[in-house]
């Protein structure tokens, strides 16, 4: 009988290569999950090899896969055995699995599967007159599923952990802003992730931006707008691939830091609707592995019900398994179903936003709004979080996007780290974005390493201050009350 929840090809697949490279994951699995699970009968065959395997070695396959694989593949008829080499290839240029989540769906099924045995065998027992030993049957298949996905930590005895952990954390992408990433390590699976910006800060390319440095890692991208129509943001993403703008020939003088000086370069826009230059663009980011796909749903239709569905559909019928979700963004999602009140429906949708990011241990990310006060602000601090200040204990990490109209003049713009779980915090950068070709970066300082001068100096300028004052622990001098919107 096959899995109650069928697996498609390319899941199978997926879970071939965890079985061939995986020691924990063929430890955990071993015992429960079957060659008849799957419906591939070469997946079916290259489970059995890793599984025989590792009951003989109690280790995976790894790199001795390649000669138990001939030993078998020997005795196939020689167009069987081309097969099965094209598949083994395959399964050896598929992105890194994600595996965690690969354990939950196994178990999830190898539960349902087992329930569902139980359900027929414990209706006709009882039929018969046999109550306990029916309610063994049920018992048995409650208890259904692999261990160490039911099982709380033991922490005193558990040591598993020690043996892969390392004095550095390791992040699935860093924020693709050199100055930050200096200071901040990067986001990881099973992370919440939210940029906070007023209206035309950026947000949207910061979210692309990121998804960019996700495909230069070969990691599979799915990015829902309900803001930004399919065709402005297919055409968003050629202007980032390309470097190149709407508008043709347009010069523009963007500040570059030398030493701890401040200069400029003139840039000429090229066209983005070069037809060929923009297949190259996107040639160039295929070579990594990577995949991104781009859903747009009307504004205000979108329910966290319909986001669950698409990735049941994306995985199911494409293989599609994101290892990033971009909602752009929660906030604009019908929320409706949660409460009548616009602030807790914000706080439920980022509720299920972290619940999604732990069930498919994926990377989500989001935008939020700034308040009135946080407007025309290089720097901004977590008291200029609009709607409900919840999300700020929802996220695992908030990077807020400042621009004071002279900045939007001067091609500048601030990036501070409200909250970030286990890095720090209250600190920030200047950095230089280029939407006229779609850069949301292109260079990049901390406080105190370049001196600006009086040329950028603006209206800014007594936030930017309290903002270096936080960041070194300067005293800061007094200064007048502020009225809403400095």
């Amino acid at each position: 009988m096959p899995l109650a929840i069928p697996f498609n090809a390319r899941f199978q697949g997926i879970v071939a290569r965890l079985l061939i490279t995986d020691d924990d994951f063929c430890r955990m699995v071993h015992g429960r999950l079957e060659p008849k699970h799957f419906t591939s009968s070469l997946a079916s065959s290259i489970a059995t090899l890793c599984l025989d395997y590792f009951a003989e070695y109690r280790q995976a396959p790894k790199d001795h896969f390649i000669d138990e694989f001939a030993r078998w593949a020997i005795r196939l008829k020689p167009d069987q055995e081309q097969e099965a080499v094209t598949y083994a290839l395959k399964l050896r240029d598929l992105p890194p699995p994600n595996r965690d989540y690969v354990l939950r769906r196994i178990n999830d099924s190898i539960k349902l599967r087992v329930r569902e045995e139980a359900a027929l065998q414990y209706a006709q027992m009882v039929g018969e007159g046999k109550i306990e030993d029916a309610d063994n049957v049920m018992y048995k298949a409650l208890r259904s599923g692999l261990p160490d996905e039911e099982e709380p930590l033991d922490y005193l005895t558990d040591l598993t952990a020690l043996t892969t952990r390392q004095e550095q954390a390791e992040y699935l992408v860093r924020t693709g802003v050199p100055a930050m990433d200096r200071v901040f390590g990067g986001f990881g699976r099973g992370q919440l992730i939210s940029y906070l910006g007023g209206q035309k800060a950026g947000k949207t390319w910061a979210m692309q931006w990121l998804a960019r440095q996700c495909l230069k890692f070969g990691l599979l991208v799915l990015h829902v707008s309900h803001e930004v129509g399919q065709e402005e943001m297919e055409l968003r993403y050629d202007m980032m691939f390309c470097g190149r703008g709407k508008h043709m020939g347009k010069i523009i003088e963007l500040p570059i830091h030398k030493g701890n000086k401040i200069d400029h370069r003139s840039l000429t826009v090229r066209s983005i609707w070069d037809a060929d230059a923009v297949r190259k663009g996107r040639r160039a980011a295929r070579v990594h592995g990577g995949r991104l796909l781009i859903k747009k749903y009307p504004m205000g239709t979108c329910t966290p019900a319909e986001i669950e569905r698409l990735l049941s559909y994306l995985e199911n019928y494409l293989g599609f398994l994101p290892d990033v979700i971009i909602n752009d963004y929660v906030d604009i999602m019908d929320l409706s179903a949660y409460s009548k009140e616009t602030r807790h429906q914000i706080n439920a949708g980022y509720v299920w936003s972290k619940a999604l990011a732990d069930s498919r241990n994926a990377l989500v990310v989001t935008a939020s709004q700034l308040n009135r006060e946080g407007l025309e602000r290089r720097f901004i601090r977590r008291k200029h979080v609009g709607e409900d200040i919840r999300k700020l204990a929802n996220v695992d990490t908030m990077l807020a996007i400042g621009r004071s109209p002279a900045d939007v003049k001067a091609h500048l713009a601030g990036m501070s780290i409200l909250v970030s779980r286990g890095e720090q915090m209250d600190v920030g950068c200047t950095f230089v974005p280029c939407f006229d070709i779609g850069q949301f970066c292109t260079d990049s300082w901390l406080p105190g390493e370049v001196d600006e001068g009086a040329e950028l100096a603006d209206a800014t300028a007594e936030t930017d201050a309290e903002h270096v004052a936080r960041s070194t622990g300067a005293e800061l001098p007094d200064k007048p009350s502020m009225t809403e919107g400095d």
